[in-house]
């Protein structure tokens, strides 16, 4: 985040000798309190720690399909079977994990990720807003995405601690429809920097 000027320069900044980032270490170790604190305990953090691991696995399956799709001339060493199908049933896995986490823990989980808008914007405003159109095309899936499965979690089934408006079933049926979407819209989120590297639409700034 340091390197995409998103986060301050002591963040980033590696110690002469032993050549690792003690700021982001710090950071860290301090995020890591404040959510001890916030969750009141460790077996409630370790619950907010998985569903914040299969949010990020959903970056796997869109890179994938994304750079097969728009970068299928690159060297590939390593080539997937049936990738086609995989990805976006990994996809749909991952979210309905996400929504079998129950409410209200997926919906804080959604909650402290988009909390970290804030903090993107305020470099965004440093930065005098530059690349913001093409990193908002890039993520506006996400957004909606977290705001779409944290909303049928709650009015979901009571059996994954939503108020139960919409049957277990219906609920599961709405949220591998949602996912399916939200994945080909993700691939459409595509788009290369003005440089080599690959920006990937999973790969939110």
């Amino acid at each position: 985040m340091n390197q995409n000027k998103q986060m301050p320069n002591l963040v980033g900044k590696l110690h002469p000798k032993y050549r690792i980032p003690r700021g982001a270490i710090w950071v860290n170790f301090s995020v890591a309190v404040i959510f001890l604190f916030l969750f009141r305990g460790w077996g409630k953090l370790a619950g907010v720690l998985s569903v914040a691991a299969v949010i990020s696995y959903l970056a796997g399956p869109v890179a994938f399909a994304t750079l097969r799709k728009y970068e299928a001339a690159r060297n590939r060493p390593f080539r997937l079977p049936c990738g086609g199908f995989i990805t976006p049933l990994a996809f749909i896995v991952c979210s309905l994990v996400l929504y079998w986490a129950s409410w209200p823990l997926d919906g804080e989980v959604i909650f402290v990720i988009l909390a970290g808008l804030f903090i993107y914007a305020y470099y965004q405003h440093k930065q005098g807003w530059k690349t913001f159109p093409k990193q908002l095309k890039s993520s506006v899936w996400f957004i909606a995405y977290m705001v779409t499965i944290a909303a049928i979690s709650y009015f979901g089934s009571k059996d994954f601690g939503g108020v139960g408006d919409i049957s277990v079933l219906w609920s599961q049926v709405i949220v591998t429809v949602a996912a399916i979407f939200f994945f080909q819209w993700a691939k459409l989120s595509y788009y290369r920097k003005d440089s080599e590297e690959i920006v990937v639409a999973a790969l939110v700034n």
